[in-house]
């Protein structure tokens, strides 16, 4: 790999012929801007006579963005540093630093690689390397820079992309509104899209977009990304099938099934008032335990789906609307500070009624009996039971949240367990209830687990929440 000229600008021609074979040595500005073509690598010094350094860094920043600039004023003033950075300087070295001559080599070896059409050494060492496709275009639209990531995804080659407008390989960009498009940009501004790339062949990849507006000199220009999402798209399609079995599962269980048990319910009903029978007791219960069968696995089919469109919550007002409707007997609620999270608002309400609804339900003795201390305290039949719902962040951002309660807990209950569908202890429980909420947690993206409260009573985790 033979290595880029060097441009010297300055005096000290005896560390200028340390830097290497391939040098060429001028003394101002002018002659600095003359000698451009073909130069890999420039370092100035600071005092240039009438013009400095920092005048040359601006000038060839216009002419050549990308090009490796090492600056090497006589001392390190802070002003001609900040100064320097806020030109896009590749690097500073002030001649006073400990074994100046030394470093000065060893940087300028570091930024003497061959030069990438319109990259830099330096952009192209640090740009070809990463694991995306990276391009860099003007205010006319055509590209100045692609990096190899880019080349390959697109089957093309760098020579056929530089100096070809990008509305040939974005199609979704309108040449005529391509100025308005550029316009609209803030600097600094990013912007992320999915879109298409044609390929060489003229099939098109599905690509995800991000485009920065910079700049560098007085020059703008957009660096933008694109990463493939043909997997993506993919295992959206298919998510779209799930979702559209699961509605149509959801209908049958609606009407094909409901409407006839409608009809049974509605019968006995009027059986019951021609005639007394046990044995119409005993179907009306059945009847009604198979309405809440359905219901429920209703529920379960609709809330599993994924989340599509998250919205930003407040926490704490969606379970503390949640409370309102559930039927709770004289049981207390208590919510901690809690956060914001991105979530179905409607869907993240399910989840704490079925848990407040399980805490109220199984917090009591139920079907087991109590123990000793829930006794002595009353918390029999979901009375006085108190439940609280609280945040925990075990991992910095990303934590969960909880909601406990101080009843008989898990008592002879494997908690590992209890989010099996049709898992309940209770004679008139579906067995349903906690299913769903790990389904609706699922869907979020979160997962759940079940342990003993600090209290002993039963305390359910949902973990893999990203506050906001």
């Amino acid at each position: 790999m033979t290595e880029s000229p060097v441009l010297y600008v300055g005096h000290d021609h005896e560390t200028a012929a340390t830097l290497g074979d391939d040098v060429t040595t001028v003394g101002s500005l002018d002659e600095a801007l003359s000698a451009l073509d073909g130069v890999g690598c420039i370092v100035s010094e600071y005092d240039l006579g009438e013009r400095d350094g920092l005048e040359l860094l601006d000038a060839v920043r216009d002419r050549r963005p990308t090009v490796s600039f090492v600056l090497v004023p006589e001392t390190g003033d802070g002003e001609i540093a900040s100064r320097a950075v806020d030109a896009d300087v590749t690097a500073l070295l002030p001649q006073d630093l400990p074994e100046y001559g030394r470093r000065l080599r060893e940087r300028v070896g570091e930024l003497q690689n061959p030069d990438a059409g319109e990259g830099g050494p330096l952009f192209s060492k640090i740009v070809d390397g990463v694991g995306v496709g990276v391009a860099l275009y003007a205010a006319d639209g055509r590209y100045r820079y692609v990096n190899p990531n880019y080349v390959e995804m697109l089957d093309r080659s760098r020579q056929s992309l530089v100096d070809t407008p990008i509305w040939e390989i974005n199609p979704e960009i309108d040449p005529d509104q391509f100025e308005e498009y550029w316009d609209s940009f803030d600097v600094g501004e990013t912007r992320r899209a999915e879109t298409t790339h044609r390929r060489s062949n003229g099939t098109v990849l599905p690509v995800e977009t991000h485009t920065t507006a910079i700049t560098v000199g007085d020059r703008r220009y957009h660096v933008g990304t694109i990463t493939d999402i043909s997997d993506r798209l993919a295992d959206r399609t298919e998510l779209e099938r799930q979702n559209e079995r699961l509605e149509q599962f959801a209908s049958v269980i609606s009407h094909d099934l409901r409407n006839p048990l409608d009809v049974a319910m509605g019968r006995t009903t009027v059986l019951s008032e021609e005639c007394d029978s046990e044995h119409l007791t005993v179907i009306s219960g059945a009847l009604d335990r198979m309405d809440a069968l359905i219901s429920d696995v209703l529920t379960l089919a609709r809330e599993g789906r994924e989340i599509t469109d998250p919205q930003q919550v407040e926490l704490a007002q969606v379970a503390e609307t949640a409370w309102k409707t559930v039927g709770t007997q004289q049981a207390t609620l208590s919510v901690e500070e809690l956060g914001v999270v991105r979530a179905d608002a409607s869907r993240l309400q399910r989840l704490f009624e079925n848990l407040f609804r399980n805490a109220v339900e199984h917090g009591s003795t139920g079907n087991r009996t109590a123990s000793d201390d829930a006794v002595e305290h009353g918390r029999v039949d979901g009375a006085d039971i108190t439940i609280t719902v609280g945040r925990f962040d075990p991992e910095g951002s990303v934590g969960g949240f909880f909601v406990a309660d101080d009843g008989v807990g898990f008592e002879d209950v494997d908690p590992d367990e209890v989010f099996e569908e049709g898992f309940t202890t209770s004679e008139t429980g579906t067995g349903f209830g906690l299913a769903i909420v790990q389904s609706v947690a699922e869907a979020h993206g979160w997962t759940v687990r079940a342990r003993q409260s600090e209290q002993g009573g039963a305390r359910i985790d949902v973990l893999g929440v990203e506050w906001r």
